[in-house]
């Protein structure tokens, strides 16, 4: 029973901190979404592709805690703020310290 609170921990801290990544990027796109689509189209594509909606931010940061390079998810959050990268690499400092040992721990 103690495995499945600590998945259920560990999907809040994904829902989290997807959410607050999921609305700095709407935020951004409605603010910027038509400079970046003309200027930079790539990165339009990337930021809707990695952080487009709850589900598929939290799956991004799945694939960032699970060993996936992150560097590309950070350039993309700095690029909509640099409070996201701070925010994304306190994610990334948090998952990797205190989950990891609390489940080694735990188990």
């Amino acid at each position: 029973i103690s495995m499945f609170w600590s998945f259920a921990m560990l999907a809040m801290i994904f829902l989290i901190f997807g959410l607050v990544f999921v609305q700095g990027c709407s935020f951004y796109l409605s603010e910027h979404g038509d400079w970046l689509l003309t200027q930079q189209p790539a990165n339009h594509e990337m930021l809707l592709e990695s952080f487009g909606s709850v589900q598929v931010a939290m799956m991004s940061l799945f694939k960032t805690a699970t060993g996936a390079d992150w560097s590309d998810y950070f350039d993309l959050l700095v690029l909509i703020g640099n409070m996201y990268g701070v925010a994304f690499i306190s994610f990334i400092g948090f998952y990797q310290i205190a989950v990891i040992n609390i489940l080694t721990g735990l188990f």
